[in-house]
């Protein structure tokens, strides 16, 4: 049936340039419809439409070393020497599986089919495959594919799959996925989507996103607010490290990233009405919010933002200040009544999206 290996074998893969059915070899996929060949070395399949391209945190050669230590000493023990050199806190950031507990937020059954989508190491992927039934894991780092091969294979789990592309050009059937997330991937869609605008690029993303779902099914996208509290403080942002930039309408956040970094700017980020009018327009219903805090990238609270009230609340009696920062607002937000619009202003946003 599939010459491709275990990796590919029970999930369907699509031509990502004109979505036609592909035929399976040795290491290789052919597409019936425009005869493009896609490789599939080690039986990972590469559907990346720029293969020579690298997105990584980290240099290549580092991570093609990371790949080859994992191979000799197992994934754990590699990737713990990899990240005392460089990181130790974020050895537990990238296993820790709490981090996906916002599944609980979306109404769907165990035996659900889920993508994710500019998976990373694939914390999420790893934590969602111990809940429902099939979990496809796709980033255009292949490193980063290799790893989560390696190390769902040393854990025996069958229902997770491994695939190089990108989520601009996703390479599935259309309704095929109860489930996409994009956790920290929407922003970063412009930097691999060249040649259109940043809104373009991601609107695309979104309308794939739509298209590889089932009717009915979800999306779970985590980003951070445009408007976030702190961005008027001056604080960096976190994509390109400069000031107020988000701020910006986005011709001067142009002009001010060329004089800095000597490139556009192109992370973008949104406000709350900008999203519901993006996944409107992108075709989704039915958006709900929340604020992840303190940040969606590892949250201890999620809290629901439509309900003022319930931001009251939260701020009242449950919120547990862990600096003068934070006792700062929270302090603000309770005596001038800033609760009421406190939705538009928090740092990040979690929303489920239904089709």
């Amino acid at each position: 049936m599939n010459d491709l290996g275990t990796e590919c074998m029970g999930v369907d893969l699509v031509c990502p340039v004109c979505k036609g059915t592909l035929d399976r070899g040795e290491g290789l996929l052919s597409c019936q419809k425009c005869g493009k060949e896609w490789r599939a070395p080690g039986g990972i399949a590469d559907l990346r439409l720029s293969p020579a391209r690298y997105w990584g945190e980290y240099p290549e050669d580092v991570m093609d070393r990371l790949v080859a230590r994992c191979r000799e000493a197992g994934w754990n023990a590699a990737l713990k020497e990899f990240f005392l050199e460089r990181d130790p806190q974020y050895y537990d950031y990238t296993l820790d599986k709490r981090r996906a507990d916002w599944h609980l937020l979306v109404p769907i059954g165990r035996e659900s089919r889920i993508l994710d989508a500019g998976c990373g190491w694939g914390t999420l992927s790893f934590a969602l495959a111990g809940v429902y039934r099939e979990v496809v894991a796709l980033d255009a780092v292949r490193q980063r594919v290799e790893f989560i091969d390696i190390r769902s294979k040393s854990e025996g789990l069958k229902n997770l799959t491994p695939v190089c592309g990108q989520v601009g050009s996703l390479p599935f059937p259309d309704g095929y996925f109860d489930l996409v997330v994009l956790n920290g991937v929407l922003e970063w869609v412009p930097m691999m989507e060249e040649g259109v605008s940043p809104a373009t690029a991601q609107m695309g993303a979104l309308k794939e996103v739509l298209r590889v779902l089932k009717k009915g099914g979800y999306l779970y996208l985590a980003i951070e607010n445009r408007w976030a509290a702190i961005n008027f403080l001056g604080f960096k942002d976190t994509h390109s490290g400069l000031r107020f930039v988000t701020l910006m309408p986005r011709f001067l956040a142009n002009i001010y990233s060329r004089a800095v970094r000597g490139k556009d700017f192109r992370e973008y980020t949104w406000t709350y009405w900008e999203h519901r009018r993006m996944l409107r327009k992108a075709g989704f219903s039915d958006a709900r919010f929340y604020a992840p805090l303190p940040t969606y990238r590892r949250f201890y609270y999620m809290l629901p933002i439509k309900d003022s009230s319930k931001i009251k609340f939260f701020l009242r009696s449950m919120a547990f200040p862990r600096n003068d920062m934070q006792r700062f607002f929270i302090l603000a937000a309770n005596s001038f009544f800033l609760y009421k619009i406190a939705r538009y202003f928090v740092p990040d946003f979690s929303i489920v999206a239904r089709r």
